[in-house]
């Protein structure tokens, strides 16, 4: 539904300004009239699209912590922070949550506008009504936890890069060979009529199928093709089912899911703190985990819960739930107290999850390696081994 921002003066003669969410501009209009409000201006808002980056979800958490760490007035701080943030999506969130407050809306429901898509955990320790030095202690967890998140991203990430671009040099090394070096072989074998092996048969077949008009149609056709196939496979799965797939991968899908937990244990903690409740924070801590199938898992969990299921009850009936995020959700139940224990498993699950990015670099490496230079090897011995025999024989 959209926003509509308003100036308008009540029957007192006193000029009021804030926002209304409603259908268009003449249902928010009579719905202001019918207030006993006079607009005076009415404009709709443009809603900041997209889901913040992770740095930026970091950058917004750090900068409240140093807030209510200073105990400087929200309101001043955040717009300040707005005009030095290089970010557009963050600085259009930030200038919304500022015009809101001064509006008169409670904080807690515009840090919870969906609208927004501002971090869970903080938008909750913020709407907590704890005291300064409570916030920012839970705040400083956030902050700490979503470091070392990103860091563990970050790793995956190069993995996939390093992985790719290993990939694409071995392709564009045999590109080479079979468009540009192989039809000088093949020309020194039909000069000299010699029979040839039935490998070097196939490689100069393959060098004059790429030379061809058709071989480059093929080529140019494959990125289109490959476009097709994902999104049928897209169209056709779950983001839950797609995630599952990609977390099914040896070593790098095990990177992701663990970041994934570590993270979704970590926010469950801070918002037990918060005191939030246990349906409410189960969907708030999975969906920042940037899982959809851990999403999906947790409005599962949510929903029993509300339907009056107990966690371990709710837990066994709900399928496909990870075995960690079971023994989270046993410990969610105890509320607050439960909070250490889901911080001491998301240390155990970063760990893990370094381990594994300490692991897969030094793995993948070799194995790309000795891909890209038994695959040459290959070729010069299928190509050179018929030279070298016809040299032989002509000496």
């Amino acid at each position: 539904m959209p926003r509509f921002r308003y100036i308008a003066v009540n029957l007192q003669g006193k000029s009021l300004q804030g926002e209304i969410d409603s259908a268009d501009l003449a249902a928010a209009n009579q719905e202001l009239l019918l207030s006993g409000l006079q607009v005076t201006e009415l404009r709709v808002l443009s809603e900041p699209t997209g889901k913040l980056s992770f740095e930026d979800a970091a950058a917004f958490s750090q900068q409240v912590s140093t807030i209510t760490q200073s105990e400087l007035p929200l309101i001043g701080a955040l717009r300040a922070f707005a005009e030095e943030v290089l970010s557009t999506k963050l600085r259009q969130r930030l200038i919304q949550v500022c015009d809101a407050l001064e509006a008169g809306e409670p904080l807690e429901r515009v840090l919870n506008n969906p609208a927004l898509r501002l971090p869970r955990g903080v938008a909750s320790i913020l709407g907590s009504g704890l005291p300064h030095t409570v916030m920012n202690h839970l705040l400083n967890q956030t902050m700490r936890s979503a470091t070392v998140t990103l860091e563990l991203r970050m790793r995956a990430f190069l993995l996939v890069c390093y992985t790719f671009l290993m990939f694409a040099t071995i392709a564009g090394v045999w590109g080479f060979l079979l468009i540009y070096l192989t039809p000088q072989f093949e020309k020194i074998f039909t000069d000299f009529g010699t029979e040839l092996p039935v490998a070097v048969v196939v490689l100069i077949s393959l060098s004059r199928s790429l030379r061809s008009m058709q071989g480059l149609l093929t080529l140019l056709l494959l990125v289109p093709i490959g476009l097709l196939v994902c999104y049928a496979i897209k169209s056709r799965l779950s983001p839950a089912a797609r995630r599952r797939i990609w977390c099914g991968l040896p070593i790098l899908g095990s990177m992701y899911r663990l970041t994934a937990l570590s993270e979704v244990a970590n926010s469950l903690a801070l918002l037990l703190e918060s005191h939030v409740p246990l349906p409410q924070a189960v969907v708030w801590s999975t969906a920042g985990a940037n899982d959809a199938d851990l999403q999906a898992c947790g409005e599962d969990i949510a929903a029993r819960l509300r339907w009056g299921e107990d966690p371990d009850t709710a837990c066994q009936t709900a399928r496909g739930l990870p075995s960690h995020l079971q023994q989270m959700l046993r410990w969610a139940a105890h509320g607050a107290a439960g909070a250490e224990p889901l911080r001491s498993l998301a240390k155990l699950l970063q760990i893990r999850a370094k381990s594994l990015s300490l692991v897969a670099l030094p793995l993948m490496e070799p194995i790309l390696l000795i891909t890209a230079v038994v695959s040459i090897a290959l070729y010069v011995f299928v190509i050179f081994m018929p030279l070298i025999k016809l040299l032989n024989d002509l000496s």
